[in-house]
């Protein structure tokens, strides 16, 4: 055969010094220690998981952060990212944040509580610097003028203020609403002021009124009527020529803002007798579309030129309360009821993010001028901070192909190549979820694996077609085609770039030289289908395993078997070496992962026993977990025979599973095309 160039002695020498066993993580040596805390720690994790599931993100919160502090590994670190992204600038409100204004100077919010208090924040220092005079009852909504230099404010009251934000003292009171006043925004000029409310007396059915009026005098200057229920929500286009408000009837009004008249209506109604509130509303930076959300548990989204709806969105499962698009139009906030806030892309309207930190309902949403930050305040008391950019925070989330067989991180951590049943594969940008590159890898079966190259240079793919093939990682050009005798259930690259370990149905496993495209050694040994082959970090050995519920563990220069692993029930899916080269882990259609001796091939223990099938697994990078995937994901501390975190990131079933390079993610793909990146990382602080 062509010789396997090896990897530097170094390396070797590195890993003949790691311990005789998976390198124990702190975390693991204590639990060993103390068993009791042991339990204690996979007590506290279980109970934040269900009580996040339960959607009780404030008894999660109280969960996690009771869980021993020594013991905590990334499954922890994780699960404190998912909780809260965000940075508290305000805490312990006197009640619910109910609507936020940013100051166009970035600077400064001010924010109206359900309570009926106005106030005004330092953001930089998180600072409250002023308060303003109350609406009893509630204040509704708050709004700084385009030029900053006011300040307007409605409420329960009737009443909608005007205050000068150098002196912030009273400009003007608005006292024509005889009903309280759900909204308030301003033209673009800053010349009128625009308020929502209803109107109805003893001979005059109830009817959503809007009232624009001169912001200098307090004189109307038009009013707009739309519908048989009130108004709330309020917004004017960015070319100022059309306002809308949301109805209680489940849709949205537009007027043309200078001729008044008839609305249109968005949407559809609802019986007289009941009420669906639209809460809030928004247009886009373009005016092209319009979002809108209701207590009816949706978001929907129109376009403008002829009133169609482009997408509905009900994955918040609870009352939507604010509705915001970014400024340059690339995304759209959502929040509500459920506590959490989630990002939306409007190329295809498809979720870029949830974020997780609010302990109750998301009530209001504003953005920052240049859209890098977004403050949310909730009926939790607080008022916080994201870094709207950093939508991987809580991990990304996307989908790629129609169903997926894997997915795994290239060697810089920069992207995730994946394959699918409809026979092609991606590369998909691991911080974003965007797809960088998606093409026909086998025209007529399905794409069972995508690996880069260590070098990222090329593209390894294989298939039931009985072939792998090789592409050019920048063009995807195929550069050569490996014919084989039988399918291949999946690929791996040598460490060194230099050759492939492909395993085949034929009961074989084989190496093929990268550069030419030839077989190079042939392993036999099994008795049934080889599902899964990985090499050690040095390239030096190969784990093969499969349907013979056997895995076997070989020379690789010689083809010499070194070691066969047998006990598991039925095949194995998924077999890969510790990151110290000493043992080999092994997962199970049983449900059990296991870890073996590798020079001997005898059990040193179970790590998992399950009702899932495991499909995949892999050792993070540093050696102090295990994820393993089937229905759930498992974290699994191998210091331990128990999973320290159950978890179900996609509600359908796991197939493929891989770490970054850093250790920080985790990739994760299901059958129906989706993945998700799981991040593990340092947070905003949580404190002010």
């Amino acid at each position: 055969m062509n010789a396997v160039r090896s990897v530097p002695a170094m390396t070797i020498a590195v890993a003949s010094l790691l311990p005789a066993f998976l390198p124990a993580s702190p975390a693991s040596a204590q639990l060993e220690r103390v068993p009791d805390q042991a339990e204690s720690y996979r007590a506290h994790m279980a109970a934040a998981i269900s009580s996040f599931r339960l959607n009780e993100p404030a008894d999660a919160r109280r969960w996690l952060d009771a869980a021993p502090p020594a013991l905590r590994g990334w499954e922890w670190s994780y699960l404190d990212g998912l909780f809260d992204q965000s940075t508290i600038i305000a805490a312990g409100l006197p009640s619910g944040a109910m609507s936020i204004s940013i100051h166009p100077d970035g600077n400064t919010a001010a924010v109206a509580m359900t309570g009926g208090q106005v106030a005004v924040w330092d953001l930089a220092a998180r600072a409250r610097v002023r308060d303003l005079a109350a609406h009893p009852g509630g204040a509704f909504s708050v709004r700084f003028s385009p030029d900053g230099s006011r300040l307007a404010s409605v409420g329960y009251d009737r009443s909608a203020r005007l205050v000068d934000t150098v002196s912030y003292e009273p400009v003007i009171e608005f006292k024509e609403h005889k009903f309280p006043v759900t909204g308030v925004t301003f033209t673009a000029d800053g010349k009128y002021a625009a308020t929502s409310a209803y109107f109805t007396d003893p001979s005059t059915p109830i009817e959503g009124r809007v009232y624009l009026w001169d912001a200098a005098t307090g004189a109307i200057v038009r009013s707009f009527k739309g519908g048989v229920k009130p108004l709330s929500g309020l917004a004017i286009s960015p070319s100022g020529d059309r306002i809308a408000a949301g109805s209680w009837d489940s849709c949205v009004f537009v007027w043309d803002l200078d001729q008044g008249g008839d609305p249109i209506r968005l949407g559809g109604t609802t019986p007289e007798q009941q009420t669906v509130r639209v809460h809030s509303i928004s247009f886009s930076p373009d005016g092209a579309f319009l979002a809108a959300g209701s207590d009816a548990d949706w978001v929907k989204v129109y376009r403008l030129d002829d009133g169609h709806e482009v997408a509905t969105m009900t994955d918040h499962g609870a009352d939507v309360r604010a509705v915001a698009f970014s400024p340059d139009g690339t995304l759209l906030a959502t929040g509500g009821e459920e506590g959490c806030i989630r990002v939306w892309s409007t190329a295809d309207w498809s979720s870029r993010a949830t974020l997780y930190g609010h302990t109750d309902a998301v009530l209001s949403l504003a953005w920052s001028a240049d859209g890098q930050m977004l403050y949310s305040g909730g009926g939790d008391g607080t008022l916080r901070s994201w870094d709207a950019r950093r939508t991987d925070l809580a991990g990304v989330r996307g989908r790629a192909g129609t169903s997926n067989y894997s997915v795994a991180f290239t060697s810089d951590g920069r992207h995730l190549a994946c394959s699918s049943a409809d026979g092609t594969v991606g590369l998909v940008d691991a911080a974003t979820g965007d797809t960088a590159a998606r093409w026909t890898a086998h025209p007529d079966r399905e794409a069972c694996t995508a690996a880069v190259s260590p070098d990222l240079s090329r593209v390894a793919t294989c298939s039931w077609d009985k072939t792998v093939r090789i592409f050019d990682a920048r063009t995807h050009t195929e550069l050569r085609k490996v014919d084989l005798p039988a399918g291949v259930a999946l690929i791996a690259w040598h460490p060194a770039g230099t050759h492939i370990a492909a395993a085949l149905t034929n009961s074989t496993a084989v190496l093929i030289d990268a550069a030419d495209g030839t077989v190079t050694r042939t392993f036999t040994g099994h008795k049934s289908r080889v599902l899964t082959v990985g090499f050690d970090t040095t390239g030096e050995r190969l784990v093969t395993a499969g349907a013979d519920a056997t895995a076997r563990i070989w020379n690789v220069r010689t083809g010499e078997q070194i070691a066969q692993c047998a006990g598991h029930e039925s095949k194995i899916e998924t077999a890969a070496f510790t990151i110290d080269g000493l043992s080999v882990l092994t997962g199970s259609d049983d449900g059990s992962v296991r870890l073996w001796d590798a020079s001997t091939g005898r059990l040193v223990r179970n790590l998992l026993d399950s009702s899932d099938a495991i499909y995949r697994l892999a050792p993070s990078p540093d050696g102090s977990r295990v994820a393993a995937v089937g229905k759930h994901l498992y974290i699994i501390d191998p210091g331990l025979e128990a999973p320290v975190l159950k978890y179900a990131p996609i509600d359908s079933t796991l197939w493929h599973v891989s770490w970054s390079p850093d250790g920080d993610r985790l990739a994760v793909t299901s059958w129906d095309g989706r993945f998700a990146v799981l991040r593990a990382a340092s947070r905003p602080p949580r404190q002010p």
